[in-house]
């Protein structure tokens, strides 16, 4: 059975003006044309679908089932229709990043996209909950305690804790250090709006350590200087923070490199994702495996 949506079309009209001349005059097709396919299509169905009383056609039963099935078919590619249109349009949006970590170092990558996509468009996120509770963003790069597996989402890297100490800190002369010795230790902690102050929070709550915190800050600028003003150590994952010998800080290994976290990225599974996401999206992953982040980390 062949039935092509030109003698559904024709039908429609039909049905809809009860007239053929007129349905023929709507789709700017001559009469004989559109009585050709809907006879085309009644021989398909092996059905009669009009009444034809004088110049005008009435449904038959079984042209009034057809009438409702075309109807919603027609409604359905409709949909359709303004879906791929919207598509093309989204095409031209800006893509929304969350970053929940390594916001330096990304920083840094969508710099160079930009300059090697120059007409798209970014809108970056900090930290906003919102954005991904209502799932507004495009992609996102956050961190958990464990690699995460699946088709949306790729590794960028694992970051081991390290204790951020000034160098002019007792402490600074040390090679590693371990939580146990932290609890007289002065500490500068992130507020607990970041997901930063949770994970450290859960990591010394692990190993019964109850911080001496001195201060908490939302910016991770501020905690820099903190730190660097000898001000308290800081727990910090080791490729947060891009360091120079005028920050005057000093990176500590914590109990061996024993804690780490998975740093990934990831775009919303099940959604549709436009070519310059997805480039987007392996324009970072490339930049990652690409990059010496322990040297990029001494400038």
């Amino acid at each position: 059975m062949h039935i092509s949506l030109s003698q559904l079309e024709c039908f429609a009209a039909a049905a809809e003006l009860q007239h053929i001349t007129r349905a023929a005059e709507r789709l700017n097709l001559s009469q004989p044309a559109v009585s050709k396919k809907i006879s085309q299509l009644e021989a398909e169905l092996n059905v009669q679908l009009f009444e034809r009383i004088g110049k005008k056609v009435f449904l038959t039963p079984a042209g009034k089932v057809l009438q409702k099935r075309t109807n919603e078919l027609q409604s359905k590619i409709g949909n359709i229709i303004e879906e791929v249109k919207k598509v093309e349009k989204d095409s031209a949006l800006p893509i929304k990043i969350v970053i929940r970590a390594l916001g330096g170092i990304v920083m840094d990558i969508l710099s160079d996209f930009n300059s090697d996509y120059p007409g798209v468009k970014l809108i970056t996120l900090q930290d906003d909950n919102s954005s991904i509770q209502k799932m507004e963003y495009d992609l996102i790069i956050t961190f958990s305690n464990e690699l995460l597996n699946g088709k949306s989402s790729e590794l960028l890297v694992q970051e081991t804790l390290m204790l951020a100490v000034s160098k002019n800190s007792p402490l600074a002369k040390r090679e590693q250090i371990s939580l146990t010795e932290l609890n007289d230790v002065p500490m500068i902690q992130f507020s607990k709006n970041r997901m930063l102050h949770t994970w450290c929070k859960r990591i010394l709550e692990n190993a019964g350590i109850t911080p001496n915190t001195r201060i908490e800050c939302d910016n991770a600028t501020s905690a820099k200087v903190l730190v660097s003003n000898n001000v308290g150590a800081m727990l910090i994952p080791k490729y947060t923070w891009k360091l120079s010998d005028s920050d005057n800080i000093i990176l500590l290994p914590v109990d061996n490199n024993k804690y780490s976290r998975y740093v990934s990225i990831s775009y919303k599974k099940g959604y549709y994702i436009s070519s310059e996401t997805r480039s987007l999206f392996n324009y970072i992953v490339r930049a990652f495996h690409e990059r010496n982040l322990d040297h990029i980390m001494e400038f």
